[in-house]
């Protein structure tokens, strides 16, 4: 329906993170259990990648605020965060030497903050509404203590856009992403509206059927290039040797049954998004 084309700057990013899984949970209102959630309830000792990454962040905040990291400790054990006993304490001492090892690379990018920038943009039929916060005096600045993945790199190139099309002469019109193995920065763009109109375009072509874009897969094709992007993407969608192909998960075994995923689309798609990101992103996405 036409309230569709209103689309919250936190709703466009969260497609582009994956179309696939939106698609499913937005407009089919499925809630999809990947195999990871199901492990859950066997309550492991230690917290899964997703409840470590957010610990992580909470750790890296209250290191921000200089909190004391006895009292952050105590705090997340009077809340159930941290596994009981001995694997709780070890747990959080490995986390927290993680964490002191990834903060000297963000602590200088986060100086002179601003406040966030209102979005409210027409861009042909589409709204665009919301607000892009996380703007310091450097850009705009995203960051988590995992490894850079394809979704992070489209994640911040959506914002990147916004905050490009949105910011004023008192804003750097960069954006810095940083990751527990790398740092990536993007220029500013030339016309970041034309390429929201791209975005928001496939952004309303996913909302009625699984938009073939993935976005492990899709990088690793384009990164490929015209000789062996095909075969680059395959290896990252099938299971490999100790390994699980992106194409593994349930959101797409579910969403893509009886249809080939890798097919015409998936490289227009896939060549439309990444090829601009690619263009702005100092060194390359070859060099990411």
């Amino acid at each position: 329906s036409e309230e569709w084309r209103t689309v919250e700057v936190d709703r466009l990013v969260r497609f582009w993170a994956n179309p696939v899984q939106f698609f499913l949970q937005q407009r089919l209102e499925m809630r999809v259990r990947e195999d990871d959630d199901l492990l859950e309830e066997n309550e492991p000792f230690l917290p899964g990648h997703l409840d470590r990454y957010a610990l992580a962040g909470r750790m890296i905040d209250d290191r921000l605020r200089e909190r004391k990291t006895e009292a952050a400790y105590k705090q997340l054990r009077a809340e159930g965060a941290l596994p009981h006993g001995s694997f709780g304490s070890n747990f959080y001492q490995e986390l927290s030497a993680a964490v002191d090892l990834f903060l000297p690379g963000i602590e200088s990018l986060l100086q002179d903050p601003h406040d966030p920038l209102e979005v409210d943009i027409t861009i042909d039929s589409f709204r665009l509404t919301g607000w892009i916060g996380g703007l310091y005096g450097s850009g705009c600045i995203r960051y988590r203590p995992a490894k850079l993945k394809g979704r992070d790199l489209v994640k911040i190139w959506v914002e990147h856009l916004i905050h490009n099309a949105m910011a004023g002469p008192e804003h750097r019109r960069r954006s810095v992403y940083a990751a527990s193995d790398r740092t990536v920065t993007f220029r500013p763009v030339e016309e970041p509206l034309v390429e929201l109109k791209t975005l928001l375009g496939f952004y309303w072509q996913g909302l009625s059927m699984p938009l073939h874009f993935y976005p492990e897969t899709s990088r690793a094709w384009f990164e490929g290039g015209e000789e062996c992007g095909e075969s680059a993407a395959r290896k990252v969608w099938h299971r490999g040797f100790n390994t699980k192909g992106e194409g593994e998960s349930l959101v797409y075994r579910i969403a893509l049954q009886g249809v080939e995923p890798l097919d015409q689309d998936f490289a227009r798609t896939a060549a439309a998004v990444y090829g601009p990101l690619n263009e702005y992103l100092e060194q390359g996405i070859a060099g990411v």
